[in-house]
Order: structure tokens, then sequence, then C-alpha cells
């Protein structure tokens, strides 16, 4: 049973993360700020998404795994693809992870996600973050109100191969690899009411910082303001999200919807907690 179970997850995983956009993206030459408009959209799509509420797992201790899976909307990266390849359906990002959680005394709560390298077709992708959340209000302080503050860190690899054809190439059809490695790091405050005990609705702003570097393999150039063969982006954001937590003994589901980058992130999560 055991083996049965993390196989699903990682066939859940491998459908969310690659399954759904399994064709290698194609990208124009860009400019400074289409180039900036795509690494904000996929720090989007790297948030760490565990859609857990501000409550801990326990005042004590508590554990939890699970499955985490969503979308991102990449409306500037699916105008520049349709620019290569019109009609082309790239409106959309998936993401998906492993959960794993752990609360320790003093509300401390301490949360991974991790996706195992998984490719389709050209594409490669891997993912890690980890996060510290505590919950002051889980038994330290006497308020009607859940609030945490949660600190954490992803980090993302994307690589896909493309031809590329402009005048850095002789207009020549070159065989390229695009890789992206992406890091965001933040700061969120989370509240939600203590009032209703199977069900947790809960809100969140936060503060994020993101780096971005895209690298192209071979003499081809895909960026119109450098001759370089890489370059870099570090965005910024204010965050907002809300979510909702359902508790069912040991089963919890959740969903959560965030605003950051100038992109929607949406993000489901289904886990056991004991």
């Amino acid at each position: 049973m055991f083996r049965t179970a993390r196989a699903s997850f990682f066939a859940l995983v491998f459908f969310f993360a690659i399954g759904a956009h399994a064709q290698s993206p194609a990208l124009p030459t860009l400019s400074q700020s289409d180039f900036n408009n795509v690494i904000r959209e996929l720090a989007a799509n790297s948030l760490f998404n565990s859609v857990t509420p501000a409550s801990s797992l326990g005042a004590l201790f508590g554990v939890e795994v699970g499955l985490t899976g969503g979308v991102t909307n990449t409306p500037e990266i699916n105008r520049l693809v349709n620019t290569q390849i019109p009609n082309t359906k790239a409106d959309y990002f998936p993401h998906a992870s492993l959960l794993a959680a752990v609360t320790f005394p003093i509300a401390v709560t301490a949360e991974v996600l991790y996706v195992p390298q998984v490719s389709s077709q050209s594409v490669k992708y891997d993912a890690v973050g980890a996060a510290l959340k505590w919950t002051p209000t889980d038994g330290l302080l006497v308020w009607p109100l859940n609030m945490s503050v949660r600190g954490f860190l992803t980090k993302t690899k994307v690589s896909f191969n493309q031809i590329i054809n402009n005048a850095s190439t002789a207009n020549q059809d070159v065989n390229t690899t695009v890789t992206y490695d992406g890091e965001v790091k933040g700061l969120q405050l989370l509240v939600s009411p203590k009032v209703i005990p199977v069900l947790e609705p809960y809100a969140g702003i936060g503060q994020y910082y993101a780096s971005g570097k895209m690298d192209v393999s071979g003499t081809a150039q895909l960026f119109n303001f450098s001759s370089a063969q890489s370059a870099s982006s570090s965005p910024t954001t204010t965050a907002y999200l809300l979510g909702l937590d359902v508790r069912l003994l040991v089963l919890a589901f959740g969903v959560q919807y965030e605003r950051a980058f100038d992109t929607s992130v949406y993000t489901g999560r289904l886990s056991l907690r004991f």
C-alpha cells in the first residue's frame, strides 16, 4: 500500500508540474521589459504554496504529509510564446509538490515542499522549498484569532530545448538549451478566526524577493538588451492571499488564492494530519 501511495504521489506531481504543458516553450528574442515579465511570472509559479493556515498543527506537536498542486496565470509568457507559435496555449503554468510539516513545542512549524526532477519531452523541472512558521496564539497568547509569522525560501530549476533563429545565428536554426534558475524568499503574516473547529478561513499579507537567471547554451542570443548568453532579474512584490483549510479527522484539504508579482496563483492541498 505504501508503495502504491508513493507512486500515486509522484504520478500526480509529474502530471501537474509537467504534463499540462508537455510541449517545449518557444520564446522570441526578449527585450529587457519582456525578460523582466517572464522572470516575474516564473517567480510567481515558484512561491511556497503549502496552503496551510495561520494555526499550527498543535500547541505541542503535530505532523502533516500531503500533496499540493495548482496553476499560475502567465499572460505575458503566453503573449510572447504566441509571437513565435500562434495559437499556442501558455496562459497558465502548473505547479505541484510533496508536502511535509512538523510542529514542535511553542508552536513552531517547519514545512518542506519538494519536487524531484521530472521531465517530459524536452522539458526538465525540479524545485524545493522550506519554511518556518511561528503561531504565538497557539498556547502563548490567548486571543480570539490565530496569528502566525512565516518565512520561506524556494529554489526552482527549469530547462527546455529551443531552436533559435535570429541575427545572432545568421538566421539559421540553432538548437539550444534554455535554463532558468530561480529563488524566492519572503515573509508572511497570516491571521484566521478560532470560532469554527472544522473550517479555518485565513488571510495573509507578505513581502517577497525573487531572483531569476536565464542561460542559453551555444552561441545563440535570446536577449536583445545584452550580448551575453545569460541575463538576470530581481523583482520584488507585496503579496496578498486568501485561503480555506478543512479538517476531517486525520484528512485535511485546502484551497488558496494568492496575488503576487502582478499575477494570480491558485493552489489546492490534500494531506493527512496526525
